[in-house]
């Protein structure tokens, strides 16, 4: 872009874009304001802006929707900002209580779980559904699992925002018996219209059809009862 410098004998007092377009003095221009501006290539940016009474409907336009937004947060423009501070730092507080309680309800419900634990084939069997967990929840189960049980299996299923979830942990030496959670994982998880896979002791997949989340969990029994056959 090529710039304007008003001015003689280095004393300039003013220094200015060139916009293609030449009027005789500043104040034709009128309002001036900038609407935008970025990186177009390596070297080069681009400044997008408005004048005379474009610009004039742009800031009215600006100043009522920052009106507007001012009434739904209860709050006077010139406080809207640190409002909206106040309310993002409330959100972000009641997220961490409610992870805090998620988590809380997920170790309630693992430890009601881990007596509906079985032996397949002298191994340490847990498959369940439980609702509601996101994925990060659903890994420290695993982890509590394995805590828990020094060679065993886990796989849980879980519903969450309305798609399903698939994880395995396998814990222990079971790894080197030919267990292996991603495997595990990889054949069930067609099952729920979704595809996964891992390591050997821990795997994970997501799907797209929750209905079918119970046939994969009784498939991930079947596919383990079978390993002794």
């Amino acid at each position: 872009m090529r710039t304007v410098s008003i001015g003689a004998d280095g004393q300039r007092y003013s220094y200015e874009l060139c916009g293609g377009v030449h009027v005789r003095e500043t104040g034709e221009i009128g309002a001036f304001v900038f609407t935008s501006e970025g990186s177009v290539s390596s070297g080069i940016r681009r400044v997008e802006a408005l004048t005379g009474r474009a610009a004039v409907e742009y800031i009215q336009d600006n100043l009522s929707a920052l009106h507007h937004i001012a009434g739904q947060l209860g709050a006077k423009p010139v406080e809207a900002q640190s409002r909206l501070a106040a309310l993002q730092d409330e959100l972000a507080q009641s997220r961490k209580q409610h992870s805090a309680l998620q988590r809380e309800l997920a170790r309630l419900k693992f430890e009601s779980l881990m007596h509906e634990t079985e032996p397949v084939n002298g191994i340490r069997t847990l498959v369940a559904q439980v609702d509601g967990v996101p994925a990060d929840v659903m890994r420290e189960m695993a982890d509590w699992f394995k805590g828990r049980v020094s060679d065993g299996v886990i796989v849980i299923g879980t519903i969450f925002e309305g798609r399903p979830q698939l994880l395995a942990s396998v814990a222990g030496g079971l790894t080197k018996q030919g267990y292996h959670a991603g495997e595990l994982i990889k054949s069930i998880a067609p099952i729920i219209g979704g595809g996964g896979g891992g390591r050997p002791d821990m795997a994970q997949a997501g799907g797209k059809d929750p209905s079918k989340l119970a046939d994969a969990l009784q498939a991930a029994r079947d596919a383990l009862a079978a390993k002794g056959r």
